[in-house]
C-alpha cells in the first residue's frame, strides 16, 4: 500500500469511528476510492456479523489538507460527548481551549467536517451517505 493510500486509509478509519463502529474492514483500495464494510457494536455480540447487519461504505479520496483538521474537530467532538448519531453540538470555546486554535481555523475545519460523506453502497449501488451535520 503506497503512502497516499495509508493516509486516505486512516482517514476513512477515523471518519467512521465518528459513528460508533465496532468493525472496519477494507474490502479493495482503487486509484480514487477504498470501500470498506463496517458493523456496529450490537451486531458484532456473538463474533462477526451476519451478512446482512454489515453496510458497505466508500470513502472518495480527500486530499485536502484542511480534512485533517476536520478530523481532529470530530475526534474532540467524539471525546466530549457531542456527537448524537449524526448531529454536531460543538463548544467552540472548549475546542479553542483545548487545541489552542483561532476561531477562523476552528471553523473552517468544522465546515469541512460538515462536507465529508462516506456513501453506503447497497445492492451494488450508491444508496445514502455517512455524514455530520449541526
Amino acid at each position: 500500500m503506497c503512502n497516499r493510500e495509508s493516509v486516505q486509509t486512516v482517514r476513512f478509519f477515523r471518519f467512521m469511528r465518528l459513528f460508533q463502529i465496532s468493525l472496519f474492514s477494507i474490502v479493495s483500495i482503487e486509484s480514487d476510492y477504498i470501500d470498506a464494510i463496517v458493523a456496529w457494536k450490537e451486531d458484532c455480540v456473538k463474533g462477526l456479523p451476519k451478512p446482512e447487519d454489515i453496510q458497505k461504505v466508500r470513502w472518495k479520496f480527500d486530499d485536502d489538507p484542511v480534512t485533517e483538521d476536520a478530523l481532529m474537530i470530530g475526534e474532540c467532538a467524539y471525546e466530549f460527548g457531542w456527537i448524537d448519531i449524526d448531529k454536531l453540538n460543538i463548544n467552540l470555546k472548549i475546542i479553542s481551549d483545548k487545541l489552542g486554535w483561532k476561531r477562523e481555523r476552528i471553523e473552517t475545519s468544522i465546515n469541512k467536517l460538515k462536507e465529508i460523506k462516506v456513501i453506503m453502497i447497497d445492492d451494488n449501488n450508491e444508496s445514502d451517505v455517512f455524514l455530520l451535520h449541526e
